[in-house]
């Protein structure tokens, strides 16, 4: 996984996909948690995000997904449980 801890917190490369269905769109969320999430995962070295998108959904839910385009790119910055994150997604 493209992520590692740092003296000043913690940096992830992260993909996460929208899934749609009609009119509606995937979203989870983690038990005990206020925030919503679209599915997705850690990207692995030399792994490009189409890729890891279509491993992660197998692994998740069981379903094989076509990745049709990137929507976009984001940098985000966040703490969660305590700790800073860096975060490409």
């Amino acid at each position: 996984m493209l992520a590692f801890h740092h003296p000043q917190g913690r940096f992830n490369y992260r993909t996460a996909a929208v899934l749609l269905d009609r009119d509606r769109v995937l979203v989870h969320q983690i038990e005990g948690y206020s925030f919503w999430a679209l599915p997705g995962g850690r990207v692995e070295f030399g792994e490009s995000s189409e890729k890891t998108i279509v491993r992660e959904m197998v692994e998740e839910l069981g379903v094989a997904v076509q990745v049709e385009r990137l929507l976009w790119l984001a940098e985000c910055f966040f703490t969660f449980e305590k700790t800073p994150f860096h975060e490409i997604a």
